[in-house]
């Protein structure tokens, strides 16, 4: 894999305070993060269906989505 290329798979915010982002870790792998401001809350290995610049298919992006979601949905808050 080419070191001069962009890692950022996908990213999302939600609820204007969780920034969520996949970035590419390997050929086919990647990790699904979950941050807020600059303290990241959550790390999830995760697979990429795809090994090229073309981005990720959109059964992949809801899985992700999903996955940011239940996690932020279960923090405690105050």
């Amino acid at each position: 894999m080419p070191k001069d290329i962009n890692l950022l798979v996908w990213s999302a915010m939600f609820e204007d305070t969780y920034a969520i982002k996949v970035t590419r870790t390997a050929p086919h792998r990647g990790e699904l993060t979950v941050s807020e401001g600059e303290n990241v809350l959550y790390r999830k290995p995760v697979d990429l269906s795809f090994d090229d610049l073309s981005g990720p298919d959109i059964p992949e992006v809801v899985a992700w989505h999903e996955i940011a979601i239940r996690f932020i949905q279960n923090l405690e808050r105050p």
